[in-house]
């Protein structure tokens, strides 16, 4: 495949591409029911419930505050394209609460209904959100707070990592009993843990050999760089 001759271009109308395919996946997951993704997804839920914010707005606010965190830690050390984010977590999550109280207002009568909104949402999720970080230009403003913690404190990214979804796991459970409301974690959550991370993984590595091909060196030096910088 011959690289195209302006990859920036090419590069921000995929960006937007994939971020809606994963908002819309995104906002399946939700629509199905049967619980959904780990951290602030997990509390979005009964906070809604409790103060009447659209789904996804709570977890639009704490990725706010996870890149506040980074700006406070790395300071002058806070790059550019940090700010990058601020435009993913409100675009994002306005996409979200979007296809959720706009797209997915039919009712859904049978369970089996819900697994394949489930699956459908987990295979579609794998997909986006695999291709979009195989392009190494948007971060995760959770994932990018715990490495910038992980290196302030000199303590393991796994251990921030997954002990933000156990306390965000723990909160939405006792929220959801302590006010009598419907559990966000469920049977579909722990699918989710089993099935999304190795559907990212796969195609996130089938998504970088295709950008290698159509980018061309720019792809492979910016991979070397990423590599280096871990």
């Amino acid at each position: 495949m011959k690289s195209i001759s302006h990859p920036g271009l090419m590069k921000f109308f995929e960006i937007i591409i994939l971020s809606i395919g994963t908002a819309f996946f995104n906002a399946m997951v939700i629509k199905a029911d049967i619980g959904v993704f780990a951290a602030w997804e997990s509390l979005s839920i009964p906070i809604s419930h409790l103060t009447g914010l659209q789904v996804f707005t709570f977890s639009m606010i704490m990725n706010t505050v996870c890149i506040l965190i980074q700006m406070l830690i790395l300071r002058k050390d806070f790059p550019k394209t940090g700010f990058l984010q601020f435009i993913f977590v409100l675009g994002y999550g306005s996409l979200v609460n979007f296809f959720y109280y706009n797209f997915f207002t039919f009712t859904i009568h049978h369970y089996y209904q819900r697994l394949f909104l489930l699956f459908a949402s987990i295979v579609g999720v794998g997909f986006f959100l695999g291709s979009l970080c195989s392009l190494k230009i948007v971060s995760m403003s959770l994932e990018t707070t715990c490495v910038v913690l992980s290196e302030k404190l000199h303590i393991s990214f796994s251990y921030f990592r997954i002990g933000i979804d156990v306390v965000c796991v723990v909160v939405s459970v006792l929220l959801s009993w302590l006010f009598h409301l419907p559990l966000a974690i469920r049977e579909g959550t722990i699918i989710c843990v089993c099935f999304l991370g190795l559907l990212e993984n796969f195609f996130m590595k089938r998504a970088g050999k295709f950008h290698e091909k159509l980018y061309g060196a720019e792809a492979k030096s910016a991979q070397k760089e990423v590599s280096v910088s871990r």
